[in-house]
């Protein structure tokens, strides 16, 4: 049964053409990536990223920038510009929030209450 799910796994990987969206994405910094496109349906991992949208989990060790995060945002420094989900990171910075930000500095820019928190900070 491992075999099979390594097989299934493996070619999903190497066919992510075929898909209208990626299911993992690796990013050295920026816009250096592989594959290269714009939106992840999946778990997007690195050092740093910069892209479109995703739907899943993103994990980048020292900076992110997404314009769109539906699910989770981690990693030392995090900015998107919409989140549905969550945000935890030394830096989260957005501009509209549907959900929790966790981390030292934390910020919504539209946010009608408080714009600014450390800890923690939310929005529904």
């Amino acid at each position: 049964m491992k075999k099979i799910l390594l097989v299934f796994f493996i070619a999903a990987m190497f066919s992510t053409s075929a898909f209208a969206v990626t299911p993992l994405k690796l990013s050295l910094w920026q816009t250096i990536s592989a594959p290269s496109d714009k939106d992840v349906r999946g778990v997007a991992l690195g050092i740093g990223s910069n892209f479109r949208q995703i739907n899943g989990f993103s994990f980048n060790c020292i900076y992110s920038k997404i314009e769109t995060v539906y699910g989770v945002q981690l990693g030392a420094v995090n900015v998107a510009t919409s989140v549905r989900g969550l945000q935890m990171g030394f830096v989260n910075i957005t501009d509209t929030m549907h959900g929790i930000q966790l981390g030292i500095v934390n910020i919504i820019n539209k946010s009608p209450a408080l714009p600014v928190m450390i800890i923690f900070n939310c929005q529904f």
